[in-house]
């Protein structure tokens, strides 16, 4: 969906599970899904992962 400028709108976020840090040096995150959108499944969904906490470094948690 866009508005009259082009500019796509997003729908409100939706907490639908929960995401961990990999363990050691590899890169990356877990994701537990507890509900599977189903747009996801037809290619029309988008998922955004964000940090919740941030380090004294400026890192993510």
């Amino acid at each position: 969906m866009q508005d009259n400028e082009g500019n796509d709108i997003l729908g409100r976020p939706k907490e639908i599970g929960a995401a961990w840090k990999r363990k050691g040096d590899k890169q990356g995150a877990i994701i537990q899904l507890d509900i599977v959108p189903t747009d996801l499944m037809n290619h029309n969904g988008v998922m955004f992962l964000v940090p919740t906490e941030i380090a004294n470094n400026g890192g993510s948690q």
